[in-house]
């Protein structure tokens, strides 16, 4: 099965390194694995649109606007910390996604990239 918007080499090889999932914090050997999953839907292949989940944690997501902040900002920080260097892309899905993703905490972060 061909995927509708994956996500590029490049996005794949910022998470070589991410062995537990974002939100139950396991390694996801008993939880179907791990794999980079779209926080708002296949939208958009930035960075900022990614995070690491296992798939138990990921067919529970409801995609609601309090479970894709909290992703996103999970994702900020991670991003931050292996000091990555936002593209246009990122800026763009930025600037089409600000008033639902970004909060006070995340601005700030943004700001540090």
């Amino acid at each position: 099965m061909i995927l509708q918007n994956p996500f590029p080499l490049e996005v794949r090889l910022l998470y070589i390194d991410c062995w537990r999932c974002w939100l139950c914090g396991e390694n996801g050997s008993r939880k179907g694995g791990l794999e980079i999953h779209h926080i708002m839907g296949r939208i958009s292949d930035s960075a900022f649109n990614s995070s690491c989940l296992c798939k138990d944690c990921h067919s529970h997501m409801g995609h609601s606007q309090e479970e894709e902040c909290k992703l996103f900002g999970i994702t900020l920080e991670y991003l931050y910390d292996i000091e990555y260097k936002p593209t246009e892309k990122d800026y763009e899905f930025l600037r089409q996604n600000y008033k639902r993703l970004v909060t006070s905490d995340t601005a700030k972060r943004i700001s540090q990239l």
